[in-house]
Parts: C-alpha cells; sequence; structure tokens
C-alpha cells in the first residue's frame, strides 16, 4: 500500500475539543477526566501510530498523560508537542502576535521564552517533535512598500536568531523543531478564518529551512505543510517536490473557502472542518493528488489527521470520515501500472483534417445522410448480454462546459474532441456512447467516412444514447431549469433508430432557484413515462448540487446522494427500464444500497490520472450487486498523455471482466498508439 512506511497520527486537541466542542483542550481548560478519556480514545485506536498534543498547564495531568500513554502503548507511540495553540491564542496578549518573528527583540526574547518552556513540557511527555509557527508578518498594516520590506527583512534576521537558540536547546532532548507553514493572507473575519503568518508561501518556508538546516547546521529542523494550507495559499501538490529535503511532517485537513457554503460562519478559513462537508475545498479528488504527490518524493514521516467537529458533530465520526478519505486516496494512487513514457497521444495524428472535411462536405451535400444511415443500423437483441455497461459520455459542450484542466475550450475543438470520441469506438470495446444529437450525427458521418476507407462500421452493435436536457447552462442563474433540448422527446429517440435516452437531475434544495428543481423533475418524469410507453431504457443521473460562487458543484457525500437517489427512482409510473449514473463516494456500499436500481458510475471532471478513477470504479464496482458498469466521458476523452483507447479498454475490463485496476491499466496498454491509421483517406 502506498505511504505504508509513514506514522499516521491524530491531532488529539483539533479532533476532541473539549465537551460540545468549546476548544477547551486548546485552551488547556479541559477537564482531566475529558482530556484522559479523549486520549484513552486514540491510543486504543490501532489505526494511529502516533498522537499530537498540545499544553496541559497542570503537571500532575501531565504527568498522568504520559503514563497512560506509555500504559496503552509500551511498544512506543510518536509524540508530538504542538505550540501552535499557545501561541495562537496568546492568554492576555503577553507577547506581540510577530512572535518569533518580532522585530522588537524584547518581545522575540519573550515568545522564545515561552517557546522555550513548552519544550521542557514537550520533554516530559515524551515528544520526539516540537511544532511551531512563525507569528504574524512583523510588517502588517505597513502601507509603505520599502518600509515593509526592509521590516520584513529584520523579520527574517529574527526569526533565524530565535530559531538557532529553540534548535539547539532542543538537540540534547532529542527533540525536532517542526515550522508550520501557514498562509500570510489577513482579512476582517479574524485568524480563525486565516492565520495571516509570516512564514507563508512554499519559497520562503524554504529559504528559511536551508538557513537553518544548513547555515546553522541543525538537523533537528524541519517544516510541516498542510492540505488545507496548501489551499489557502493558493498552491498545488508540486509545493512539495520543492518541500522534500526539509519535510518533517505532513497534515492531511480540509478548509472551506466559499463563503455561501452551507455552514460557511462555522467552517469558512482555516477552520479544520470534516472532509466531505459543504464547501470543501479540499474534496477526494485534491487529497488524491496531495497523497500522490507524497508518495512521488517518497515521503516516509508523519501524517497527523487534523479534523475538528463542529456544533454537534462526534469527533469520532469526523476521525471515521477523515479515515475514509484518506484511505480512499491512498488506495487510488496505490497502482502501478505503466503509464506512458515519452508518449502523447495526438488526435490528430488518428483523425487528420481530411476526415473531418470529409464530414463537413457530406453535411453540405448530403443532409439527409444521418437518418438514412441510423435507420439501417444493426441494433443489439438485448440492451447487455452479461448485465453490465461501459458507455462513453460526451454530452458536456452543449451544456456550456467545455473546459479541460487549464483549457477552458478544451472539449470546443471538434477535430480533437471528435477524434477522441472516434478513437475509443475504434481501439477499445466499449458498449457504446452516449451524446446529444450533434454528436451522435458527427459520429455517424465520421463512421460512414471509415466505410469510403475500407474499414468497418464501429456502431454496429454499439449501443447510442440520447442525451436529452441540456439547457442547465453551467454559470446561468437559470442552471437548475433543465429542459429538453437535443432529443426532444423519447418517440424522436424511437424514430431515430437509437438504444435509450439519458436525463440529468440536479437537486439544489434547499436554494432559491430550487423552483427551477421542481420544473426538472416534472420533465423528467414526463420524459422517463414517454421511455416506458416505447420501452426504451432510460440512465437518469440524479445529483445533489449547492451553489457556489463559481456555479453549482456536486456534493459527492453519501447521505446528500441517498436522499437524492430517493427522489429520482420515485419519477414517473414505472422504473421497469431505469438505471441510474451516479458519482462514486466515500462509504459508497450505503450509497448502493439506496436503490434496487442498476448503477453505472460516472467519472466527473477530467483528472488527467486516468489510473485513478480505474481505480475508483474497482471499489464502486464492489460496493453492491447492482453496481453494473460506468458511464464516463471526460476522464476517458482527455487522460492526461494516455491513449484514451487505453483507458476505455481498462474500465471495458474492470466492469465486465472483473479485472483488477493494475491488470486492466497493463493490459489494456497494448493498445497505446496501435491501429493510429485508421482513418487513411
Amino acid at each position: 500500500m502506498a505511504l505504508d512506511q509513514t506514522t499516521l497520527s491524530i491531532v488529539h486537541f483539533m479532533a476532541f475539543p473539549g465537551p460540545g466542542n468549546t476548544n477547551s483542550v486548546s485552551r488547556s481548560e479541559a477537564d482531566p477526566a475529558y482530556l484522559l478519556g479523549s486520549i484513552r480514545t486514540v491510543l486504543s485506536d490501532p489505526y494511529f501510530g502516533g498522537i499530537e498534543i498540545t499544553h496541559i498547564k497542570s503537571h500532575e495531568d501531565r504527568r498522568a498523560v504520559a503514563d497512560l500513554i506509555r500504559e496503552m502503548r509500551p511498544n512506543g507511540m510518536e509524540i508530538t508537542f504542538a505550540c501552535q495553540p499557545v501561541q495562537l491564542i496568546n492568554e492576555e496578549n503577553l507577547i506581540a502576535p510577530s512572535d518569533i518573528s518580532s522585530v522588537d527583540d524584547n518581545e522575540r526574547e519573550k515568545a522564545v521564552a515561552r517557546i522555550l518552556s513548552l519544550l521542557e513540557e514537550a520533554a516530559e511527555v515524551g515528544a520526539t517533535k516540537l511544532t511551531l509557527l512563525s507569528g504574524r508578518d512583523p510588517a502588517y498594516g505597513i502601507e509603505d512598500a520599502k518600509q515593509a520590506a526592509e521590516i520584513r527583512e529584520m523579520g527574517r534576521v529574527g526569526i533565524v536568531r530565535s530559531l538557532d537558540t529553540i534548535c539547539r536547546v532542543a538537540k540534547p532532548l532529542g527533540i525536532t523543531i517542526v515550522l508550520e507553514i501557514f498562509d500570510n493572507r489577513e482579512e476582517a473575519d479574524g485568524p480563525k478564518a486565516f492565520k495571516g503568518q509570516f512564514i507563508g508561501p512554499t519559497p520562503d518556508a524554504v529559504r528559511l529551512a536551508e538557513n537553518i538546516r544548513y547555515e546553522r547546521n541543525y538537523q533537528n529542523f524541519g517544516l510541516l505543510y498542510d492540505s488545507s494550507h496548501m489551499v489557502l495559499m493558493q498552491e498545488t501538490p508540486e509545493a512539495l517536490k520543492a518541500l522534500k529535503p526539509y519535510l518533517a511532517h505532513v497534515h492531511v485537513a480540509n478548509c472551506v473557502t466559499s463563503r455561501t457554503a452551507k455552514d460557511a460562519d462555522q467552517r469558512y478559513g482555516d477552520r479544520h472542518p470534516k472532509f466531505g462537508a459543504a464547501g470543501s475545498a479540499v474534496d477526494s479528488t485534491v487529497l488524491a493528488e496531495f497523497v500522490q504527490a507524497l508518495v512521488e518524493i517518497d515521503y516516509r514521516g508523519t501524517i497527523g489527521f487534523e479534523v475538528a467537529p463542529i456544533g454537534s458533530e462526534s469527533p469520532t465520526d469526523v476521525i471515521a470520515t477523515a479515515k475514509a478519505f484518506f484511505d480512499e486516496a491512498r488506495n487510488s494512487v496505490n497502482v502501478a501500472y505503466a503509464r506512458p513514457s515519452g508518449y502523447a497521444f495526438r488526435s490528430h495524428r488518428f483523425f487528420p483534417e481530411a476526415a473531418l472535411a470529409r464530414v463537413n462536405e457530406i453535411r453540405v451535400e448530403q443532409p439527409e445522410l444521418v437518418e438514412e444511415l441510423l435507420s439501417v443500423r444493426p441494433r443489439r437483441e438485448k440492451l447487455t448480454p452479461d448485465g453490465r455497461l461501459t458507455i462513453l459520455a460526451a454530452d458536456h459542450p452543449a451544456r456550456n462546459v467545455t473546459q479541460v484542466g487549464d483549457d477552458p475550450v478544451a472539449m470546443g475543438n471538434r477535430l480533437d474532441y471528435l477524434g477522441r470520441i472516434m478513437r475509443v469506438l475504434v481501439a477499445s470495446e466499449i458498449d457504446g456512447l452516449m451524446a446529444t444529437s450533434d454528436v451522435i450525427d458527427d459520429v455517424v458521418l465520421a463512421d460512414y467516412v471509415l466505410q469510403e476507407c475500407g474499414k468497418p462500421s464501429v456502431l454496429e452493435k454499439r449501443l447510442l444514447i440520447a442525451s436529452m436536457n441540456r439547457t442547465g447552462l453551467a454559470g446561468a442563474e437559470y442552471e437548475m431549469m433543465d429542459k429538453m433540448s437535443s432529443y426532444r422527446s423519447a418517440k424522436r429517440i424511437a424514430q431515430m433508430n437509437l438504444d435509450g435516452a439519458k436525463l440529468l437531475l440536479r437537486i439544489s434544495a434547499p436554494d432559491k432557484y430550487d423552483r427551477y428543481v421542481l420544473q426538472t423533475m416534472d420533465w423528467c418524469a414526463e420524459a422517463i413515462e414517454q421511455c416506458n410507453d416505447l420501452k426504451l431504457p432510460v440512465f437518469l443521473e440524479p445529483l445533489p448540487v449547492e451553489r457556489t460562487e463559481t456555479g453549482y458543484r456536486t456534493i459527492k457525500q453519501p447521505d446528500p446522494m441517498i436522499r437524492v437517489i430517493g427522489v429520482a427512482q420515485a419519477l414517473s409510473h414505472s422504473t421497469a427500464r431505469t438505471w441510474l449514473k451516479i458519482p462514486y463516494t466515500a462509504e459508497f456500499d450505503r450509497v448502493a444500497k439506496a436503490t434496487t436500481l442498476p448503477l453505472l458510475l460516472l467519472g466527473g471532471e477530467a483528472t488527467g490520472r486516468p489510473w485513478l478513477t480505474v481505480e475508483e470504479f474497482v471499489r464502486g464496482l464492489g460496493a453492491g450487486a447492482n453496481v453494473r458498469g460506468a458511464l464516463v466521458g471526460r476522464n476517458v476523452l482527455f487522460p492526461g498523455d494516455e491513449d484514451p483507447a487505453v483507458v476505455a479498454q481498462a474500465i471495458h475490463s474492470v466492469v465486465h471482466e472483473h479485472a483488477d485496476a493494475v491488470s486492466a491499466m497493463n493490459a489494456a496498454r497494448e493498445r497505446r498508439g496501435s491501429m493510429m491509421d485508421f482513418f487513411a483517406l
């Protein structure tokens, strides 16, 4: 398993903030019974090999904690002592906010003295690491740029002097000093939203670490990087590569960056909400990328879970969710298939401009050809011979969704888009295509061009599923109002000799635009009814969504997904021919149990890491007997440099042959770069 040489720990004072979630533990005011009881809970969990504690005022309580750890973990438990709560709370404001970075030597020395006192406490409880922060930017509030730069330079000198003293005292104690990298943002919300710390962005932290580690020769110094701080600093997992030589500790944590998210008043900023909370900035994809980066730098240190219950949330539930998210991320990168090396798929090499030009010509000269070709197309006798399906989705541009990665209009290049679709149909065994009318028409004509070249049709016995409602344009005020705009009726779908219909139903309640959801539900129910009358299968995509500053985002959490499934499966007079298309979530076995209808897994936004999607589908398919395949688009069509046919075939093998992710990807890679001359005109 990935990162199997790391130690997993829990930030105790964050996960167990005190009775009623009062943060009394951080303030060193918790009742001893609660303190010891909650630490006992952590020590009883074999998942964790470490614990992170903070200041405990009572000498007797500290001794009791140390004795409890030795008693319950006689073979050792990594103890990290955290100074950050003491520094941030700054009881009675005895020390300047700039702390160990202060340009006032008197204030800076007081800050150092406080850390040295806590260092003694850390040694008393058996800690091997002590974590701290830099203090606020000493130039905070100074508008003159030149003056601010001068003060910051003095602050850099000051923090080096402070760390020199702290590391020197800690060295004979066998304690490593670890500086946590925080955001340097300041907002009116106060310290709970953003920390506004001097050390700050990764480049600043690296320069400081180089000075302390090499110029000052303190090998007992390192840095702590936090996944939530990464987001708040507007960095990416790439930062871990620069931090690699100095990385001594890592925190896995979440944050909320949207002020309009549900419960944003309690969760916005750096407040460590549970994973999966509304408005989460560190979702499963971001966490997977973070963990992947740790694997790539061969990180072998401690990974601490820093999550906090809010309101009536239970510490144990919050910890359990963090475990599930982390395990999912860790498993997702534990795929050692042969990735492209020096290979980069280019669709125009497979689908040349001459092929597109021929499609253009047919559209002008023979506009009736599409319907003629569809009318004589040999179809399957059964929807699915083995009860499972793999279908390629290509209906995103019709809903104003064209972005892939950093390219805002990647799917707006029809040569590239159509070429990738045809690549999947030519070089994989995927069951079929779900698309809007424009795409299906293009594919039918491209298939005709193939036959003109003497090649066999790739549409024979393949499913063609009609995407119906696409009026909910991404980013529009009326986004939840999804009328039938592509294929407008089941009757028309049947007349076109297609194999089924796909519908999108997003539910945003409570939301000021949820009246649009009601309208969409009515249209979907009517469409399902029409399909039932014509014995057409329906692929319904129900999604719980929430409004953000940039539009609606899917809530990939089990409880909202379960509720939305309950609504979706009750539409129309019969569900006899209804399949559901849903995203993979944590605790997917619970989601699968919400219905007896067959489920297809969707892929979501393109990550550029197709093996993550394949691994996710393996886990999803194992969650319930009614999970019957995948209906996936962007992660197949735009899989980074990988050949789309490789990813499509791997998913097909996982679904139909019950292959594991590694075997599926390794077998499918044999198709990489093959049949590239199929469209030779």
